[in-house]
């Protein structure tokens, strides 16, 4: 893999269904080989079964880079499987992954499981909120309660509820007109939107 050099950025996935299956995650940022993934929003997910990390960062295996501006809102785990809900790894090559808002997340079943963040000499994680984060309908107000290991390069992680003050969320992006698409009726690609 070749570090292309392009942005990954402004994107929006929203009224979603996810399966991790175990060959991969429902929420995942990771083999990365552009410079940034930033203001990147996730709303209205729901992952039926996660035989995986339900939400992973990884940040960054080969190539220096950073993810940020990332925002997750209602999510629902309806049967988690294993044994980590969340893992952020700051490591590599000089990965950093900070401004990252969790709103709104919901275990509903299935195994309350550990989480991890941690960062590296050469890899940060830091300013990650969690707020209204609830596991089998308990709030989870701190990184104990959670069971979160924090460790390493890592600063500003945390847990609040709706009462409290929230960082101000990742802009939603403005998506550019698309007119490079795949018309499957003609077999061939397209460079302009039909009328």
């Amino acid at each position: 893999m070749a570090p292309t050099g392009r942005s990954t950025e402004n994107i929006v996935i929203q009224d979603s269904v996810n399966w991790g299956d175990g060959a991969g995650h429902s929420i995942a940022f990771m083999e990365q080989s552009t410079p940034y993934i930033r203001n990147v929003q996730l709303k209205n997910i729901d992952i039926l079964h996660s035989y995986v990390p339900a939400v992973f960062f990884s940040c960054c295996d080969l190539f220096p880079g950073e993810q940020y501006n990332i925002t997750l809102d209602d999510v629902r785990v309806e049967d988690m499987k294993t044994t980590e809900m969340f893992e952020f790894s700051g490591r590599g090559n000089s990965g950093h992954i900070r401004d990252v808002n969790i709103n709104n997340f919901s275990l509903l079943g299935g195994n309350i499981a550990p989480s991890n963040i941690s960062g590296t000499d050469s890899g940060s994680v830091s300013n990650i909120t969690f707020n209204n984060l609830k596991y089998l309908g308990r709030n989870i107000l701190s990184a104990s309660e959670g069971q979160f290991n924090i460790s390493g390069n890592t600063s500003n992680i945390n847990f609040t509820s709706s009462d409290s003050v929230l960082p101000t969320p990742t802009p939603t992006p403005s998506s550019p007109r698309c007119t490079n698409f795949w018309d499957s009726t003609l077999g061939e690609q397209q460079n302009t939107l039909p009328d």
